[in-house]
């Protein structure tokens, strides 16, 4: 159910050209609040537009209208009943809205490993594909961004390595030069930490990819209407295919095997 709301999250977060930001801001707070609080399976839509409309007014200089939200949801829910929300989302979290996204990690330890943009923009991709996952839901935002960075790096420097008969005996040498002393000061993880949680992000790259969900929708049903959408993973792949994101997520036959490698070690 988690994955639905997520999904739906994104979906709005695209149709308002939202920052980054905005969105990894409207799914923790969503998290806090199921972590704190049950709310009844009728009430996550109304929770999910809440969240992204209490973070996009937190991160965006301007925010959309409370209406918006209300047409976005077909009307199920009024603006009094979004503002109620808002009420109690901010007693939940006590008013401690701020927080450090993935992405802050990312850009520290990009510069640090001097990064290209494309290296960049994958380890967008993979710390927003992360967040459809609960398993890595329950890391900390430096952990995604850390794992993220590492299996970037570890792809774009395989893709031009030396040959096959080389590259089993070159490659723990291969992901020290990788994870350089460097990057492991400025980002706080060893190369056996960001080693350990890379086989799970890799897991759910490659299942992401295969998944039976990528063809089926996913639904929210109501007492009179039926809402269909993509799952997040897809939605995901789909923004990260656009010229504007390098088509990052359209991942080549040598990095998918790449990628099963790592799932398995």
């Amino acid at each position: 159910m988690r994955s639905v709301l997520v999904n739906w999250i994104n979906g709005i977060h695209r149709s308002f050209h939202l920052s980054p930001e905005t969105l990894y801001l409207a799914i923790s707070i969503v998290d806090r609040v199921l972590s704190r609080e049950s709310v009844e399976k009728n009430q996550l839509q109304l929770l999910g537009a809440t969240a992204i409309f209490v973070a996009s007014k937190y991160e965006e200089v301007f925010y959309p209208d409370i209406k918006d939200f209300v047409i976005i949801c077909d009307n199920l829910y009024t603006k009094r009943e979004i503002l109620q929300m808002e009420i109690r989302i901010l007693k939940v979290t006590d008013f401690e809205l701020s927080g450090p996204s993935p992405l802050y990690f990312l850009r520290r330890g990009s510069k640090a490993a001097h990064a290209d943009s494309r290296v960049h923009m994958m380890g967008k991709f993979f710390c927003e594909l992360s967040v459809i996952d609960y398993q890595c839901a329950q890391w900390v935002p430096s952990l995604i961004a850390a794992t993220s960075l590492f299996v970037a790096l570890k792809l774009n420097n395989d893709e031009n390595y030396v040959s096959n008969s080389q590259k089993q005996l070159a490659a723990d040498s291969l992901d020290t030069s990788i994870w350089t002393p460097t990057i492991e000061h400025y980002t706080g993880y060893t190369i056996n930490d960001v080693r350990k949680h890379a086989g799970i992000l890799c897991r759910l790259i490659i299942s992401s990819e295969t998944s039976k969900h990528q063809v089926i929708f996913f639904v929210f049903k109501t007492s009179h209407q039926f809402f269909l959408f993509f799952t997040h993973s897809q939605n995901c792949r789909k923004k990260y295919l656009s010229s504007k994101c390098m088509n990052i997520s359209n991942l080549s036959p040598n990095s998918m095997r790449i990628i099963k490698k790592l799932a398995i070690e």
